[in-house]
């Protein structure tokens, strides 16, 4: 199966099948992507948390600095906003490039003190299924620039620069993914009641809306929170087990070309490891003009299930 560059959000619960259209501007508040932390030369320490991982570009997210010091103190920060236009199926990604910039003061004290900065993560877009990488990092006030020619005299996209600052413990980032909107149709639903804790099945259904034949099988990803593939890696904090259920009749071991208007289907198990109310998860599809790229088409979904508390096992 090609894995696609990005995958989004779902959320689980409810108590019969039903089909569930997604919706990024609401259920997609529902995922938020991990804290993360450094430290200053005086021993402060500063975290980062964003309100939304996944976004309709040209949306707004908040960004909220809190910053830890047994003595209270003023602490000068830095903060920058950096965009990536995504093309899903190129082997190369474009250089980034900053769109904001913010200069922060935030009151350190030992229960943390909190600033909010409110972001507009780039504009609208007019075309569908383009994807952009936001990479928000805050550092200590006067860090270099990260956009920095380099030895080449090449513009260099910073990625560097700021990977090096993270690994030390001297910046923190987060990435929030930005989608245009759907250009091929794609319905979740799932099979049977959800019973917490019990694993159950999640059916996707992509329709070729391309008005031509595809030359291969649209490719289908859930996962249990946005990935850009990009900055630093986040740690396997997921509270489900999802694995694609094999199906010779819907996903062949060669490629197969799908009909313009034909719907292909392919099936999840997930399997909380625990007692959940609800689950949230993501759920992609991309279809690829020849199996790599470029894409023809691409679908990335938000929805919401809620789990009942009878304890019935789904089989």
């Amino acid at each position: 199966m090609v894995r696609t560059l990005a995958t989004f959000l779902l959320t689980v619960g409810i108590t019969a099948p039903a089909l569930l259209d997604a919706n990024i501007e609401t259920d997609g508040k529902k995922l938020r992507p991990h804290q993360q932390e450094f430290k200053l030369d005086d021993g402060t320490r500063v975290t980062l948390d964003v309100d939304r991982e996944l976004v309709t570009t040209g949306d707004k997210v908040t960004a909220t600095v809190t910053a830890y010091s047994d003595t209270p103190k003023k602490v000068t920060l830095d903060l920058r906003l950096m965009q990536t236009h995504l093309a899903l199926g190129e082997r190369v990604e474009p250089p980034s490039h900053q769109i904001d910039r913010e200069k922060i003061t935030v009151d350190a004290t030992p229960q943390g003190g909190k600033t909010q900065v409110g972001l507009v993560l780039g504009k609208a877009r007019k075309k569908l299924a383009q994807e952009d990488r936001f990479a928000i990092y805050v550092g200590p006030h006067g860090l270099p620039s990260p956009t920095k020619p380099d030895a080449d005299g090449a513009a260099d996209s910073g990625d560097d620069f700021w990977s090096a600052n993270i690994e030390a413990g001297r910046a923190a980032s987060v990435d929030v993914l930005g989608w245009s909107g759907n250009s091929i149709s794609m319905k979740t639903s799932a099979e049977g009641p959800i019973v917490a804790g019990q694993p159950f099945v999640v059916t996707v259904k992509i329709k070729n809306t391309t008005g031509r034949k595809l030359p291969s099988t649209p490719s289908v990803e859930l996962a249990s929170s946005a990935d850009t593939g990009m900055g630093m890696p986040e740690p396997d904090t997921s509270d489900v087990k999802i694995e694609e259920i094999d199906d010779d009749a819907q996903t062949p071991d060669e490629p197969e070309q799908i009909a313009a208007g034909a719907t292909v289907v392919h099936k999840f198990r997930v399997t909380p490891s625990k007692s959940m109310p609800q689950i949230t998860l993501a759920v992609s599809g991309t279809a690829f003009n020849d199996g790599i790229g470029p894409i023809v088409g691409g679908a990335r979904d938000v929805v919401t299930f809620h789990a009942s508390a009878d304890k019935v096992a789904i089989k």
